[in-house]
């Protein structure tokens, strides 16, 4: 008999959730194929992080003298144009106080005093203006070096493994108010692999088991559950089925996967009272981080829950099924790394 799920016999009562009524195997447990990170992984990630630090370090000295040195044109612009007016303005009061002048010599002067007002305006305009350029170049740097030096996380497989209950697709009977009277658990295993540079921080997964429903253009309705699903994991609305690890440049990294849902008449491919078929598939991503950025980063991937024959893709429901009888296809059109 198949074990309890969430705390209930899969042939009981369950909510619509699919979380809630996963079976309890398949609650995630982590394991790396490579075991621990070597003391190379280790040394590499050091030596790179110094190397950047040090990179960054001198961008921000240089920009940080280049604004020193535009702001100190800018000053000594303004105290020459000043002491100018001063002068011009000391004449033309004389000019008046005297009675030497003619209108026209103070009209000139004025003139002068007018131009020389837009120039310090012009001035600090453009001092102003190569200042925000000065930083642009410089965030700009920043990024590049951080986009050459940043980890990747690459998904690379999902491969079925048989719950506790003996089956990779397992079906157990819910209240006929539940959808058709059936939800389905799949078991997995995720493979990703660190094809950057760097250390990726905080890898969490996040993963869904949905059914495309029939008469759907090219999956467009996986399409658009994975992106609302994965939206909502990057801003943290959906907590993560895992612990967060560290995967080092170059490692390989395996975590299971593994959900439940209640199927519901939409679901259902074709059939009739007495036998329905679903089309199956598991979709999810990848979050991590990188310690040189405030970004979140996230890859993403579905992969289809078919049968071993080539142009099949259903289930028929209540057929139970081990990983050996399963194939997963992977959904390229909805594959990315961001």
């Amino acid at each position: 008999m198949p074990d309890q799920i969430s705390g209930q016999n899969p042939a009981g009562n369950a909510n619509n959730q699919s979380s809630a009524s996963a079976p309890a195997s398949t609650v995630p447990k982590q394991q790396s194929e490579v075991g621990n990170p070597s003391n190379q992984y280790s040394d590499q990630a050091i030596s790179e992080t110094n190397e950047l630090r040090k990179e960054l370090h001198w961008l921000e000295k240089a920009n940080f003298a280049g604004q020193i040195i535009l702001a100190v044109v800018g000053i000594f612009a303004l105290l020459v144009y000043r002491g100018q007016l001063r002068v011009m303005q000391s004449t033309l009061d004389e000019m008046k106080r005297s009675g030497e002048g003619s209108t026209a010599q103070a009209n000139r002067v004025i003139d002068n005093m007018n131009w020389l007002a837009n120039e310090m305006h012009n001035s600090v305009n453009e001092a102003h203006q190569s200042i925000e350029s000065s930083q642009r170049q410089s965030e700009a740097s920043i990024q590049a070096i951080q986009e050459q030096n940043r980890p990747w996380i690459k998904i690379m497989d999902v491969k079925p493994r048989n719950g506790d209950w003996g089956f990779a697709l397992f079906f157990g009977e819910t209240p006929p108010r539940n959808g058709i009277g059936f939800q389905a658990f799949f078991a997995g295993k995720l493979v990703i692999k660190n094809v950057g540079h760097s250390v990726a921080n905080n890898v969490a997964v996040g993963y869904k088991l949905v059914f495309q429903k029939p008469g759907s253009f090219l999956a467009d309705d996986i399409l658009k559950e994975q992106k609302r699903f994965c939206q909502s994991f990057l801003k943290g609305a959906t907590d993560p089925f895992d612990y967060k690890v560290l995967v080092f440049p170059d490692e390989t990294y395996t975590t299971d996967v593994g959900d439940g849902t209640v199927i519901q008449p939409s679901d259902v491919r074709f059939g009739d009272s007495r036998r329905q078929y679903i089309r199956a598939a598991i979709e999810g991503c990848v979050n991590y981080s990188y310690k040189f950025s405030t970004k979140t980063y996230q890859s993403g991937f579905v992969y289809f829950i078919d049968p071993p024959e080539e142009g099949r893709e259903t289930f028929e429901v209540g057929q139970n099924t081990p990983m050996e009888k399963i194939r997963l296809a992977r959904f390229g059109k909805v594959d990315y790394a961001k």
